[in-house]
């Protein structure tokens, strides 16, 4: 391999000046060559950080385009299976009983290493455009990867990692797997798909009902950064999905979406105010999804009682010194009061349907002249009050054309 890497330098720069190539394209043309390369001069996988195979990868890697990566990742993605999955975590809890204390530390903590270091890696590479440009296009046709990638990456390597264990190492890694699936989501979420009316694989209910829980449990972590990044997560996935979509993923495991808007609300109150922006983001594609008046059953799951509750909150939060923090939450009361304003006409039940919308405008109503009596900042409120009383004369209006 070095014999092949000094080669290589020795055409770049006999050739780079005269065809005009970029530093990294000539290792870009020989990727799939020399990968294997290094992987074979090392043992058997898994590596440590120590090993100079792993710090020749690593380099490799991290010289090498995003978008040569995605096009070759069918041989690049055992490296990272082998290094990130379930399976190593396994093996150390299983480890020999015979093992001392310090020795199993050691172990531990050279397992950590590699995952942060290959973490960081692996995000950094998601995080380019290119690389989600190629993975489709570029890989073999036999590559099971070229089909379902975004889902084996996810739930393979990602999702291990961002289940809460104790200590600073398991924090900077969980922190390293928020980000990555951050990447992961907003460039598949921004990616034009080729046949819009096939299904993302990333958002079908088996992947979700895996995806939606882990994330709602990492909205309690003790890093701030993980917290805004699993809210920023939350919400893209909602944004994307069907309200019949969520209404079976609540069916399915109830438990975690009947706690998922009380957790947020907990949120409002964090001390690091991008949390708290991120959690008025995720509200909004919430409510969207969990409220709508318009129709019967389960899929109006939030009542007066739950919407008082959330209303209750935010205009707490309206009080707030931060103008921006101020903006966000006024755009989640925005947000509900476009629900009320959906057409009453086109519902199952008009009647029924305009009763409900009286009563939340009538207990926002409530609300907001009360704050506005009390708080500091009172703009969002004169505002939102001004809506509610447009939304009142539509109600009303309504109301008589029933009669």
């Amino acid at each position: 391999v070095r014999r092949d890497l000094s080669s290589l330098h020795n055409v770049k720069q006999n050739s780079s000046s005269s065809a005009g190539l970029s530093q990294n394209s000539l290792l870009d043309l020989y990727f799939r060559q020399l990968l294997p390369k290094i992987a074979l001069t090392g043992p058997s996988f898994p590596w440590k950080c120590s090993e100079p195979s792993f710090r020749a990868m690593d380099a490799f890697l991290r010289c090498a385009n995003p978008s040569t990566i995605g096009g070759n990742f069918d041989v690049v993605a055992p490296f990272f299976i082998h290094h990130l999955s379930n399976s190593g975590f396994k093996k150390s809890e299983d480890c020999d009983g015979n093992d001392s204390s310090n020795s199993l530390q050691e172990k531990t903590a050279e397992e950590y290493s590699v995952r942060i270091s290959l973490m960081s890696l692996l995000q950094a590479i998601l995080s380019d455009g290119s690389f989600d440009e190629t993975i489709e296009s570029e890989l073999p046709i036999q590559s099971i990867l070229s089909k379902n990638f975004a889902t084996d990456v996810l739930l393979s390597l990602v999702l291990p990692n961002l289940v809460w264990r104790s200590g600073g190492l398991a924090a900077a890694l969980r922190k390293l797997s928020a980000a990555t699936m951050f990447s992961l989501l907003s460039h598949h979420n921004n990616r034009p798909r080729r046949d819009a009316d096939v299904e993302s694989d990333l958002y079908k209910l088996e992947t979700l009902l895996h995806l939606i829980p882990i994330l709602h449990s990492n909205l309690e972590d003790t890093e701030s950064t993980t917290r805004e990044l699993c809210c920023h997560c939350l919400s893209l996935i909602l944004e994307q999905i069907s309200r019949n979509d969520f209404q079976s993923i609540w069916e399915a495991d109830t438990r975690v979406v009947d706690t998922l808007y009380p957790r947020l609300l907990m949120l409002l109150d964090d001390s690091h105010d991008p949390v708290r922006m991120a959690t008025c983001t995720a509200l909004q594609h919430f409510l969207r999804l969990a409220y709508n008046p318009c129709e019967e059953g389960p899929t109006c799951r939030l009542g007066v009682s739950s919407l008082e509750e959330i209303t209750s909150s935010l205009i707490i939060q309206l009080d707030d010194p931060d103008a921006e923090i101020r903006r966000h939450v006024a755009e989640v009361f925005t947000t509900l009061l476009d629900i009320q304003r959906s057409d009453s006409n086109n519902c199952d039940n008009v009647a029924q349907s305009t009763e409900m919308k009286s009563k939340v405008i009538e207990m926002m109503d409530d609300k907001f002249r009360t704050a506005f009596k009390s708080h500091r900042y009172t703009q969002h409120i004169n505002s939102l009050l001004e809506n509610i009383l447009d939304l009142k004369k539509e109600i009303s209006q309504r109301n008589d054309k029933i009669i």
